[in-house]
């Protein structure tokens, strides 16, 4: 069956929508002048990688303008030679990541053997672009603090941003969901995560999928606004990264960050123990980068490992029954909590009071009392309780590899593999009840650079991005069935306590696991025609979201202080009566979604396509840049099955 399609064209105005080749790389334009100021015509420009010996050529047009496109961000030196002029080397000329720059380069009268060099360490740029944002180089990324050495905390210094704070609930303690951005006042899950040109974004989400190593960064750009024609598809901000790759120059290093209780304060709220509790954290790596083949083939390699081992890491406190409590006496709370007789009638809108606050015990259910006595005991005054046992342990590994081939002048590639396994064991509110939060991302870019002639170039880049992810409670949760009930195999996974103070809710149970995809593949042509530049492309994306998990396997109880309260009316906070664990003591039990055993289980799964075909090209003229529009072609939406 044929599939509808959408074909748009967008208006020159128009900036926004779906686009093509989000490109990592950067523009160099500029003049060449003679000591008047007129332009040189036929001056033969070189640009070299300082990095990797990479080179480009360029010959300038009558007017001495020169341009060249589609360049890795990094250092590069500048070789200008003419007839009848001295010969200009410019070393210090660094291109920024998804950035146009320009530089005009004057020379001397002279002959061509005679140079003149400029010993300048940053030659003095000049923004050829209308795009907002801000550029985070190496040195800043290596030199200011960073706690957990998360990058993202660095995307705040762009002016239009600031922490959105946690975007999604997918897994709480994964490096990547310790936080959003909010860029140029969207939401936090309307930004674009870019890795070397490619998506990083997680479809379902529309958060971080791989969280790169620090180390591994060569500098990174935030986008707020204004983005050329092959940016899209986020309305907020594009965050794109730009890894490191080898040199011709061997370079290694090693770190280790470490944390330890020794040095810590105890937590004020924790009373029960003199001894602070035991804080371990290891975060710990190293890199290796360099030349296998000089000038030809360059090698980039990083590892990074977490490891975290914390006690007492849910320092939650939370309002648990007494023993009198469990066993139906509330005797101690009839100055602040009557509790009503829910089976007496009502006399003038009022229930009649359990005499001395007490529910006699021929009237406590046993169902109801398994799952109270299923709670730990206060250890803090005032019915409170606060574990310390439960551990915190996280293990993290987090490996990168990039290998450069400069197969000659006119052709380049690239291919980059990056992965982590991040497997946490999170403390719950109560002893035994740890959840799972695991994480799987991948992310793999390859990229294909031809460059036909001085005034051509081609850029093809394949990218996969894959996160597999899985969090929840272990089962059983809570056995509370027993030979005096009539459930003797119960098993309940969740207990929800409305009413009762903090304490509300013991998790669901069962293990819900999750698979995105994202498929990308992207094509981009630049060509120089005289004064005019145009950039023309396209790309294709597959976006497959799968879901596998159990909803409430196990069932849940829900307990309310209604069935106890004055009235029979919804509760009120100045009610002053009514009781939740009361509610327990008794035969109701509101919402029950029992499962009897694990055979009755249902699992549910969805899976989710799209595909997006989209196209874009863009006009430039020396000194005035005229976008001429973009057409896209799009999928309609997501097909679910």
């Amino acid at each position: 069956m044929t599939k509808p399609f959408c074909l748009t064209l967008i208006a020159v105005s128009m900036c926004t929508g779906v686009a093509f080749a989000q490109n990592e790389t950067a523009v160099l334009t500029g003049r060449v002048v003679d000591p008047s100021g007129l332009g040189v015509a036929a001056a033969q420009i070189r640009l070299t990688d300082q990095a990797t010996g990479a080179v480009r050529n360029s010959v300038s047009l009558t007017d001495g303008e020169y341009r060249f496109d589609l360049l890795p961000p990094g250092d590069y030196s500048v070789r200008v030679t003419a007839p009848g002029f001295k010969t200009v080397e410019d070393s210090g000329v660094h291109l920024e990541v998804a950035k146009a720059a320009s530089l005009d380069i004057s020379l001397s009268i002279g002959a061509v053997t005679e140079s003149v060099e400029v010993h300048a360490e940053v030659s003095p740029l000049v923004a050829a672009s209308v795009a907002e944002g801000t550029v985070v180089s190496e040195e800043k990324v290596k030199a200011l603090p960073l706690n957990g050495r998360q990058f993202l905390q660095l995307a705040l210094l762009s002016p239009g941003t600031n922490g959105g704070g946690i975007a999604v609930q997918q897994n709480a303690l994964r490096q990547g969901e310790t936080g959003g951005l909010s860029v140029a006042g969207q939401r936090t899950n309307d930004s674009a995560y870019l890795l070397d040109g490619v998506m990083n974004t997680d479809p379902d989400y529309n958060a971080l999928t791989y969280v790169p190593v620090v180390d591994a960064i060569a500098e990174f750009q935030v986008q707020v606004a204004q983005y050329s024609a092959e940016f899209g598809r986020a309305s907020g901000g594009q965050i794109n990264v730009l890894t490191k790759s080898g040199s011709n120059q061997w370079h290694g290093a090693a770190w280790d960050f470490l944390r330890n209780n020794i040095l810590d304060a105890r937590p004020f709220n924790l009373t029960t123990s003199p001894d602070v509790p035991e804080f371990r954290r290891n975060q710990f790596g190293g890199l290796l980068g360099g030349p296998i083949l000089k000038n030809k083939l360059f090698a980039f390699f990083t590892y990074e490992g977490l490891r975290v081992r914390q006690a007492a890491a849910n320092l939650t406190t939370v309002g648990v029954p007494d023993k009198l409590q469990r066993s139906g006496d509330f005797s101690e709370e009839i100055a602040t909590t009557v509790i009503y007789d829910p089976s007496i009638a009502l006399v003038n809108g009022t229930r009649t009071p359990f005499p001395g606050n007490v529910i006699p015990s021929t009237r406590i259910n046993p169902l109801a009392s398994a799952a109270m006595n299923a709670l730990p005991l206060p250890n803090l005054p005032g019915n409170f309780f606060i574990d310390t046992t439960d551990v915190l342990r996280q293990t993290n590994d987090n490996t990168s590899a990039r290998v450069d081939y400069n197969m000659s002048d006119k052709l380049r590639l690239f291919t980059r593999y990056s992965g982590a396994t991040e497997d946490a064991s999170i403390p719950a509110t109560v002893p035994d009840r740890a959840g799972l939060d695991n994480a799987v991302p991948r992310n793999v870019a390859v990229g294909f650079s031809q460059i036909p002639s001085a005034n051509k170039v081609n850029d093809l880049r394949l990218g996969f991005s894959r996160l597999n992810f899985l969090y929840g409670l272990p089962e059983p949760q809570f056995s509370v069935g027993g030979a005096t009930t009539a459930l003797p195999n119960f098993i309940v996974g969740q207990l929800n306590f409305g009413g009762a103070g903090p304490y509300n809710a013991t998790g669901p149970g069962g293990i819900a696991q999750a698979r995105d995809n994202v498929y990308q593949a992207w094509d981009i042509f630049a060509w120089q025609l005289g004064r005019h530049s145009l950039k023309l492309g396209g790309e294709f994306d597959a976006f497959q979201y799968v879901r596998f998990e159990y909803a409430d396997p196990l069932g849940s109880l829900t307990f309310t202080q209604g069935y106890t309260n004055a009235t029979a009316a919804a509760p009120k906070a100045t009610d002053h009566s009514g009781d939740a664990f009361a509610t327990r003591c008794l035969r109701s039990i509101s919402a029950p979604r029992p499962r009897l055993s694990p055979s009755s289980r249902r699992a549910s799964r969805a899976s989710t396509v799209r595909r997006c075909l989209s196209a874009a090209g863009t006009g430039t003229r020396r000194h005035a840049p005229t976008p001429i529009g973009r057409i896209s072609v799009r999928a309609p939406a997501w097909r679910g099955r």
